[in-house]
């Protein structure tokens, strides 16, 4: 019975071991057109008789008047930089970062009802993104993806 513990234990230590770590991100990875997606509000409570979830979504959806949407990145300085691009236009990204496979920026949009600022945090996987923002001073949060195109 020791032997077969200490044989697992080779086994998983030798896994361990040899096991590659997720590669992390650069740069240079995220630069071109990504497809951006999100998906309705999640309030979170309910309410309204529709599990929770309020306004529309999908590709586009009603936050940001519908239709297509690319997150174009670039690396220029050496600082990576982007901009959201959609049939209404294209709105610079400010505070772009990557760290690992971690992404964070923020949008600044002026709508009818005023301007607002979401901070964007999500994780690159390869040719993917997902994450989250909030908005309505965190009363919504949507998810987010983003594919490379």
């Amino acid at each position: 019975m020791k032997r077969l513990i200490l044989g697992v234990g080779v086994i998983i230590m030798s896994v361990m071991y040899f096991a590659e770590p997720a590669a992390a991100q650069s740069a240079g990875d995220l630069a071109g057109s990504w497809t951006f997606t999100i998906e309705p509000p999640n309030r979170g409570g309910g309410g309204r008789g529709d599990g929770g979830r309020g306004g529309r979504g999908g590709r586009g959806g009603g936050l940001f008047g519908g239709g297509p949407q690319a997150l174009v990145f670039s690396v220029e300085g050496g600082m990576l930089q982007g901009a959201l691009e959609t049939e209404q236009g294209s709105t610079d990204l400010t505070d772009v970062m990557l760290d690992g496979n971690e992404i964070t920026f923020t949008l600044a949009r002026q709508t009818q009802r005023g301007s607002f600022e979401s901070v964007y945090t999500g994780e690159v996987d390869g040719d993917s993104m997902t994450g989250t923002f909030s908005v309505g001073q965190g009363q919504f949060t949507i998810n987010w993806t983003a594919t490379h195109e």
